[in-house]
């Protein structure tokens, strides 16, 4: 069972249903979204998308794999959505954070101010409050890897040009 937060138009989600013996549930808060998933993927039995907030939904199931893709930097409060994510989980269960930047607590305010600065030259500026900048700090009260670090040497001379790290929090 996985669980994707913040599926988007569930492309992800639908491609993750492909793996044999899936099962996978897509939520976002964005209905229109959540919409055109259950259109363009209705075909797709083993996948499902709801229209829900994960702080604000109770699910019959626990999840072996909750999934954040791009969708870790709307949450306010990590630990928070971690806390609930973690709740979700089955006792090996993972939590999976992809295409999100994390930070070092010296360049959090940095990297506000160019979110800030972005918004404001697109014309909305109020929409800087609602992207949150996580440290890296705010995973030492959790069991968690780094599976890709695009610092590493390595990973900047011989890897992908892939910015954003990979986290996998564990449960037990």
């Amino acid at each position: 069972m996985i669980l994707e937060v913040g599926c988007g138009n569930g492309w992800l989600s639908a491609k993750l249903a492909n793996l044999e013996e899936s099962t996978v549930t897509g939520i976002d808060i964005n209905k229109t979204e959540i919409n055109q998933a259950r259109r363009v993927f209705r075909g797709k039995t083993n996948v499902s998308f709801a229209v829900a907030d994960l702080m604000n939904v109770e699910f019959d199931v626990n999840f072996d794999i909750i999934l954040f893709a791009a969708s870790i930097q709307y949450f306010s409060s990590f630990d928070n959505i971690t806390r609930e994510a973690l709740s979700l989980l089955e006792k090996d269960g993972e939590i999976h954070f992809l295409d999100s930047h994390f930070y070092q607590v010296k360049d959090l305010e940095r990297a506000r101010e160019r979110s800030r600065s972005y918004y404001r030259s697109i014309g909305f500026d109020t929409m800087a409050e609602f992207y949150f900048h996580h440290p890296f700090e705010s995973l030492k009260n959790y069991r968690h890897s780094l599976l890709f670090n695009p610092l590493n040497l390595k990973n900047r001379l011989f890897a992908k040009q892939d910015p954003f790290p990979w986290i996998r929090i564990t449960a037990s």
